[in-house]
């Protein structure tokens, strides 16, 4: 078929309207695949995309899971513990009530056994053997040192952890620290007191070092080779032990070289129940140990307190009582187990105290001579007003 044939053959095919129609409805039907085709891989396209983000959505839906099942088992821990006697928790308390005690000193035992002078007199009221009271001051000014024998220690009636103690011997007219040789002066002495005082003003009013001030014997520790005294600090609760916590100190106020070790009340090895400090098995555990917890157990039933650790001295002499400490200052951080046992300790030591007074005991003290106010002091032949404590 030559060029022109086919030309007017085109033509003859164009002239037709069902064939033209059926061209154009051929060309808008390609149009519309062509689009289709776009689409369908467009929409594959975000089909891909959605696959990949529900999956990630899921990752982090099943990662969100885990961490509501967590928080949920923690929440539930937590409770558990909270409805758990603690002894962290409740000497939190403790402390807030001793603070408000010294604010209203006539209201509650608390404001008086932390009184060292007026606990002295509570143990000597009871038979405990005190150190010897040499002299009572009742403000710096006139602290003086030449009446005083050639060992002494001086004290406030209040502060803690060594803040405002010091130690003295004489040496050749002058005055050294016991354990550290250090020479010092009353001039000295004074200053530091003074210091200890304003940055009190911060502390809780029962942990502040405050007048009078006085001067005891020194007593020599028996079972240590030591200068200072191991400290032999028996955790009471009214009238029961939970632990005793031997501490033995390397130079007076220095916080390194201070060791610890945890006693039970039958004087077996505790080992590393306190979180914070390691046990020192090397200090020895007391020779007069029975005597010691006996003691202590007398002492702590008679403040009338639910709990406060007594402070004690095997010496030369014995048994000697050192001071009564209701709000311990130093970091009480015990493993879970330990801290609800003394946690128990101590709640059932607040409800059988609670039996005791609905049954007619009567918690308090009498001195002749409030301490606090005059710096004067006299051993009062019973300090208690209920002699069925002692």
């Amino acid at each position: 078929m030559t060029g022109r044939e086919k030309e007017l053959a085109r033509r003859l095919v164009d002239s037709l309207p069902a064939v033209r129609r059926r061209d154009e409805l051929l060309a808008a039907r390609d149009e519309l695949v062509t689009e289709l085709q776009a689409k369908v891989e467009e929409l594959d396209a975000e089909r891909r995309v959605g696959w990949g983000r529900a999956r990630r959505l899921r990752a982090q839906l099943a990662e969100l899971r885990e961490q509501l099942a967590t928080a949920v088992a923690v929440s539930e821990h937590q409770r558990s513990v909270e409805d758990r006697p603690s002894f962290r928790r409740m000497l939190v308390t403790e402390r807030g009530l001793s603070h408000a005690a010294h604010e209203h000193p006539d209201r509650s035992p608390r404001s008086r056994v932390s009184d060292k002078l007026f606990s002295k007199a509570l143990a000597d009221s009871l038979g405990v053997r005190v150190p010897a009271e040499l002299q009572v001051w009742p403000d710096l000014d006139r602290i003086e040192l030449g009446s005083l024998p050639d060992e002494f220690v001086i004290k406030s009636v209040g502060g803690a952890s060594s803040r405002g103690v010091f130690p003295l011997r004489r040496v050749a007219g002058e005055y050294r620290l016991i354990s550290t040789g250090d020479v010092t002066t009353l001039d000295e002495i004074r200053t530091r007191i003074r210091a200890y005082m304003e940055q009190d003003t911060a502390r809780p009013s029962y942990d502040r070092i405050r007048p009078p001030f006085y001067a005891e014997e020194f007593v020599q520790d028996l079972s240590d080779s030591s200068e200072i005294p191991v400290d032999v600090k028996v955790y009471t609760f009214y009238g029961r032990v939970g632990q005793v916590l031997l501490r033995r100190v390397a130079r007076h106020g220095e916080r390194s070289g201070v060791g610890y070790r945890y006693l039970g009340a039958d004087g077996n090895d505790l080992g590393d129940v306190s979180t914070g400090r390691e046990s020192d098995p090397t200090i020895p555990v007391p020779d007069r140990f029975e005597e010691t917890i006996a003691t202590a157990e007398r002492i702590s039933r008679a403040t009338g307190l639910a709990f406060v650790r007594v402070d004690l001295y095997q010496t030369r002499n014995g048994v000697v009582f050192g001071e009564l400490t209701p709000c311990p200052g130093e970091p009480q951080h015990y493993t879970d187990d330990h801290d609800l046992l003394l946690g128990r300790f101590w709640q059932e030591a607040q409800l059988r105290l609670d039996a005791d007074v609905a049954n007619g005991l009567a918690i308090g003290f009498d001195l002749p001579v409030d301490t606090r106010k005059t710096g004067s002091h006299r051993q009062p032949s019973h300090v208690l007003r209920n002699p069925g404590l002692s």
